[in-house]
């Protein structure tokens, strides 16, 4: 199963309810049948943030880190696929600029072997890091784990 299509938002009255972006304006409740009532928003997750403090000052910092948590992952959550696009792109011009730069020693090693073999080298350095941190953010984004 896959997860709800974003865009995602964070609903307009009741802001610890992730929302899809077109019910951020419903009724958050659900149908007494028990079945998905269009007039109703989704929710895709409630950030809970009530305190088992009784002092008004501290459930306000919970509520205000509470939906500043539920905003955070609604932009995390948004961004990814633009970012995995974008990360993607970029980790495939650097490979193939680096192939163009060093063709031979590309095709005789792995462009891992051959990255470590240039990490001292100004530019190829450059290029070598932001590959490997290419990888490794790809990684996380794809499979959850660098």
């Amino acid at each position: 199963m896959s997860h709800t299509p974003t865009p995602w938002a964070n609903h307009v009255n009741f802001h610890e309810y992730i929302v899809p972006l077109t019910d951020q304006d419903k009724a958050v409740g659900a149908s007494s049948n028990g079945e998905r009532d269009k007039r109703y928003a989704k929710v895709i997750a409630r950030i809970d943030w009530e305190s088992l403090e009784t002092e008004d000052f501290k459930h306000r910092i919970w509520k205000e880190e509470g939906e500043a948590n539920a905003a955070f992952i609604v932009q995390a959550c948004n961004a990814h696929d633009a970012l995995v696009e974008a990360l993607t792109l970029s980790q495939e011009a650097l490979t193939a600029w680096l192939h163009q730069y060093a063709p031979d020693q590309c095709e005789n090693e792995s462009v891992e072997r051959y990255l470590s073999l240039i990490a001292q080298d100004g530019t190829l350095a450059y290029v070598a890091k932001h590959l490997t941190r290419n990888r490794a953010a790809l990684a996380l984004a794809q499979k959850g784990q660098p």
